[in-house]
């Protein structure tokens, strides 16, 4: 795949960083590589003081599966509550100086996976506080408030509260990636949300921010989630209304992370609450942020139904196009037998080739791949097949009675044409009565000249019928009977 990146930077205005995009610059990375610096000169920050201790939030929204990113270097920063340094992030948060952000910006490397389709790279960057967290994903601020306290004092306490800008409310949780965020970024527990049925017992609202008044939860435990979110994090058995008087939402609820809990408006089990803080539709005031438009387009997916035939040294592989070409049209195929590199190149017309030069006796495989204008596509193997020379020849001879002991054996030799010293043989053989032949485990290997020899336990006189083969090629059956 091909990742193009059109980048729109922020400016600095009176002095203070604004979100406004200025104009667009593309880049192009090579197909299926990872660790691209792609990047690099196009994401850094400006409009703070050098000594300023910066919070930063990057993040790849809605980006395809596969496509992650990473920093080569991390020195100076601090990864916010929750978060690591590591290669195959999709959002991170961290406080630093501009100097080490810039400097950890410059060497962001992005990988991309099989997946193609649109998407953004975000970058935030505002003045750190205690308690002050960021989610990229959603480019929502999020404050944690201590101390014990009703549900309707969290619900005011919010409203009263700015950051950068915007006011406050008591936190709404609308899907996944935000409950993941207040589960494992914040350091909370036991807190409230802006979740309440008071209203409407059975009838679940959020009451705070933009969502105020829309419904989310209808029912208790066995309810159901309500568009337009569809999204809730009960824990198990919850909401229960316990005593009649549940009308309230916590999370984090004794150290169960991500799950939600209905309360009474006088728990009393030290409280706090989490603000929440979207952007204002004037923007952000003091926050720097950059966005990156950026596009995985597809190569060829792997070409379906590859088969191969054997002959004489050779395979002939054919295959039919791929379920889907990509984002441009297939220009050619290649294929690769294994274990040795040898292959062939076709025009996109042509779902056929035969590979030459290969040993007999060995088994092969052969991927396909297509290629159009974004690269080579993964790969559609076929089963293993195995050249054999044309001239083949399997002779098994009659056996000899070999008494050693307490079991009788038979010994037999045979001859072979066409075949490589060293290569093993394998035995087929039943007794009278018998309808099915049994695999024989004995080691029997091809003679530079060509000859074999086979030794077999047989016990009491039977009928003994047996054979030899090798992949495709088998001798005639041989027949001792009533051996004694």
């Amino acid at each position: 795949m091909v990742l193009t990146l059109a980048t729109a930077a922020a400016l600095v205005v009176g002095g203070l960083p604004a979100s406004l995009p200025a104009s667009a610059v593309d880049v192009v990375l090579v197909a299926n590589t990872s660790s691209q610096p792609a990047a690099a000169g196009l994401l850094s920050v400006s409009g703070f003081e050098a000594f300023d201790n910066l919070l930063v939030g990057v993040a790849l929204k809605d980006a395809p599966f596969g496509t992650t990113f990473a920093f080569a270097s991390t020195s100076g920063l601090t990864p916010a509550y929750g978060y690591g340094f590591t290669n195959t992030m999709r959002e991170v948060s961290f406080a630093g100086t501009l100097a080490d952000i810039n400097a950890a910006l410059a060497t962001m490397l992005i990988s991309t996976g099989p997946v193609g389709g649109p998407f953004t790279i975000y970058l935030s960057a505002s003045l750190n506080s205690q308690n002050l967290y960021y989610n990229a994903t959603n480019d929502h601020f999020y404050s944690y408030v201590a101390g014990e306290r009703t549900w309707t004092s969290a619900l005011a306490g919010a409203q009263t509260q700015t950051v950068n800008g915007a006011q406050g409310y008591l936190v709404t949780i609308t899907d996944a990636q935000e409950n993941d965020f207040i589960a494992h970024h914040t350091n909370t527990a036991n807190v409230w949300i802006g979740a309440t049925d008071r209203n409407v017992e059975g009838t679940w609202t959020w009451a705070s921010g933009p969502e105020a008044g829309i419904t989310f939860w209808s029912g208790t435990s066995s309810g159901t989630t309500t568009p337009p979110f569809n999204y809730a994090s009960w824990a198990t058995s919850q909401p229960s209304n316990s005593g009649g008087n549940e009308n309230y939402g916590i999370t984090n609820w004794r150290g169960t992370l991500g799950l939600w809990n209905d309360s009474a408006e006088t728990q009393r089990l030290n409280l706090g609450y989490i603000a929440e803080f979207s952007p204002p539709i004037s923007g952000y005031s003091g926050v720097f942020s950059t966005v990156l438009s950026a596009s995985v387009t597809s190569p060829p997916s792997a070409p379906v139904n590859v088969t191969a035939v054997a002959g004489d040294g050779q395979a002939q592989v054919t295959w039919e196009v791929p379920n889907s070409v990509g984002d441009s049209p297939i220009t050619n195929y290649r294929v690769t037998a294994t274990p040795t590199a040898s292959g062939c190149t076709t025009d996109p017309a042509t779902l056929t080739c035969t590979i030459t030069g290969l040993t007999n006796g060995v088994p092969y495989t052969f991927a396909v791949e297509a290629t159009n204008a974004q690269g080579w596509g993964i790969s559609g193997t076929s089963a293993s097949v195995t050249p054999l020379d044309s001239r083949v020849r399997l002779i098994l001879n009659q056996g000899t009675r070999i008494n050693r002991g307490v079991y009788d054996r038979i010994r037999t030799s045979g001859t072979t044409t066409g075949i490589r010293a060293g290569t093993r043989l394998t035995a087929y053989f039943r007794y009278r009565g018998e309808t099915t032949f049994r695999r024989g485990h004995a080691r029997i290997l091809v003679q530079p000249d060509g000859s074999f020899t086979w030794t077999r336990k047989v016990g009491l006189p039977l009928t003994f019928i047996a054979y030899i083969t090798l992949h495709a090629h088998e001798s005639k059956r041989v027949v001792w009977a009533e051996l004694h």
